[in-house]
C-alpha cells in the first residue's frame, strides 16, 4: 500500500474530460469523434484513478460506496438532466442546487428547533405537514407527485 498524499490529477482530469463530453454531446452529437474521444479518454483516466485509489492507504474516494445503488443514482442525476431531459449544463446545475441546498440549512434549523420542541413532536409535525395534511386537503402526497 502507498501512503497518502497522492496528487488529485487523475480524478480532476477524468471529471473534466467526462463533463466536457456530456456538455458537448448535444451540440456535436453523441457519436461525433470529439465526444467519443472524450469519453474514451475519460474512461482510460478513470481506470488509472481506480488503480491509484486501490493502492493507497487513505483513498480520496472510498470505492466501496459504489456498492450502494442510491449513491450511484445520486451521482448520475446530473447526467440524466442533461442527456435525457435535455437541460443545458447551467439549468442542470441549478436543479442540483435545489436538491443540495436544503442539506445546508435543515440540520442547522432542526438543531435549533430541538432546543425548544421535543424531537418526537418535531418529527410528527414534519410527517403531518408533508404526508397527512395534503391528503386531507385533496392534494397529492410528495411520493404521488413524484410518481405521477
Amino acid at each position: 500500500m502507498v501512503s497518502t498524499g497522492q496528487a488529485p490529477a487523475p480524478s480532476s482530469l477524468m471529471l473534466t474530460l467526462f463533463t466536457f463530453a456530456v456538455v458537448e454531446a448535444p451540440v456535436h452529437g453523441w457519436t461525433s469523434s470529439l465526444v467519443l474521444g472524450l469519453f474514451v479518454a475519460s474512461a482510460l483516466v478513470l481506470v488509472l484513478f481506480i488503480v491509484i485509489e486501490m493502492k493507497v492507504l487513505n483513498p480520496m474516494l472510498d470505492l466501496s460506496l459504489f456498492r450502494y445503488p442510491r449513491f450511484v443514482g445520486a451521482q448520475l442525476l446530473p447526467l440524466r438532466f442533461i442527456g435525457i431531459e435535455g437541460l443545458n449544463a447551467l439549468d442542470a446545475g441549478i436543479l442540483m442546487l435545489y436538491f443540495s441546498a436544503p442539506l445546508l440549512f435543515i440540520p442547522f434549523l432542526s438543531a435549533m428547533l430541538t432546543r425548544f420542541i421535543p424531537v418526537g413532536i418535531l418529527s410528527g409535525l414534519v410527517v403531518d405537514g408533508c404526508c397527512i395534511k395534503p391528503r386531507i386537503n385533496g392534494d397529492r402526497s410528495p411520493s404521488e407527485s413524484v410518481n405521477n
